[in-house]
């Protein structure tokens, strides 16, 4: 399961919950806590986007893929949380499918309006903060999984706890099969 969204529309808690309520085993990976791992030389891609940075994201999109497919190996079923842009290439869906060829990946967008991202964005620590502008270009990027078939977008107009309840129930509570499953 891929589960994306706009920065600060709660990816990583709706992730984490979706793998705690799980039957099976279930892990949850974070795309953010990979690329975090750098810690000397990391490029953070709120200071804009260059081709380090972006380099540093495919090793840590790669990385995830290569636990998730070793989970998937070993009968754990996987979660990932990343902010998959609908009509950006470098970081897109494609590459998470390529990633995971043969098997196919469950996908959700999750789409809070756009006071939900603001009062998430507020509650950060300062040093997770994101410049509002740099989230409004991200959160109207998102903007192109409306309308898309499949899974998501799901909206909310909700608190935090209200709101992951309300994408669990909407999007996965009936979901009993594997995440990854071969195509």
């Amino acid at each position: 399961m891929l589960i994306t969204g706009p920065a600060a529309a709660g990816k990583t808690t709706v992730a984490g919950a979706w793998a705690e309520t799980r039957r099976d085993m279930c892990a949850h990976l974070s795309l953010d806590s990979f690329r975090l791992l750098i810690k000397s030389g990391y490029h953070d891609p709120r200071a804009g986007c260059n081709e380090e940075a972006q380099r540093q994201l495919n090793v840590a999109r790669s990385n995830v893929a290569s636990v998730a497919l070793r989970f998937v190996e070993s009968g754990i079923s996987s979660v990932i949380d990343d902010v998959v842009f609908p009509n950006w290439e470098p970081a897109g869906l494609d590459r998470w499918r390529r990633a995971f060829e043969p098997f196919e990946i469950d996908f959700g967008a999750i789409i809070p309006q756009w006071e939900v991202i603001l009062d998430r964005n507020a509650a950060r620590l300062s040093v997770d903060k994101i410049p509002v502008e740099m989230l409004r270009q991200i959160y109207d990027d998102m903007s192109g999984w409306s309308g898309r078939p499949g899974r998501g977008p799901l909206g909310s107009q909700h608190g935090r706890d209200d709101f992951r309840d309300r994408a669990l129930v909407s999007f996965w509570s009936d979901r009993a099969t594997h995440p990854l499953t071969p195509s």
